[in-house]
């Protein structure tokens, strides 16, 4: 990422946003460092990542049952329109000899989702990681957000959540409850 270019679209953008306005010069001086800084930092740190680097196989002989993590939560930036979307992803998968740490997980999704994407891509994503990473018989991941971009503007409806699903390989009963029971307890 280049912040030195990033400071310069954002202060264009603040002099067209401001231009005609009275406004307090120092605050919106500095304002162009300081976003450039969260979005290199924190909302757009997943571009300096490999998210796949979390996924370290652990081979487990005779541990075959489903595994399901819940309620990672998660924030992100819509690829429209630039505001965040936060909420839950939920994994399971259905190991054939390969598992994973459980904060390997989490920190995969951390990574894809700290990136521009859309909720439904993001989705896949997550399962093409795991998928890859660890042969499963079956992934299933499902995702809940709420959408600032529907919170702030537009229709400004808050209190929503958009759910995606991806669903590969064998049918699994554990599994499938994942998908009616959703994110969190």
């Amino acid at each position: 990422m280049n912040r030195a270019r990033m400071e310069q679209g954002i202060r264009l953008f603040l002099d067209g946003l401001l231009e005609g306005h009275e406004v307090d010069t120092d605050l919106v001086e500095s304002a162009p460092g300081r976003v450039a800084e969260a979005w290199v930092e924190d909302l757009a740190a997943g571009y300096g990542e490999d998210p796949r680097s979390f996924l370290e196989p652990i081979r487990l002989d005779r541990a075959r049952g489903p595994v399901v993590l819940r309620g990672i939560r998660f924030t992100s930036l819509c690829a429209h329109h630039l505001l965040p979307f936060r909420g839950e992803a939920s994994v399971g998968f259905l190991p054939r000899d390969a598992h994973v740490g459980l904060g390997g997980i989490a920190r995969m999704v951390d990574s894809l989702a700290r990136r521009l994407c859309l909720q439904e891509a993001l989705t896949v994503e997550i399962a093409d990681h795991l998928e890859q990473a660890l042969d499963p018989e079956a992934v299933v991941v499902l995702v809940e957000a709420e959408h600032l971009c529907l919170s702030v503007r537009g229709a400004r409806k808050t209190g929503h959540r958009f759910r995606t699903l991806e669903r590969r390989g064998t049918r699994c009963a554990e599994l499938d409850a994942l998908l009616h029971s959703g994110p969190g307890v």
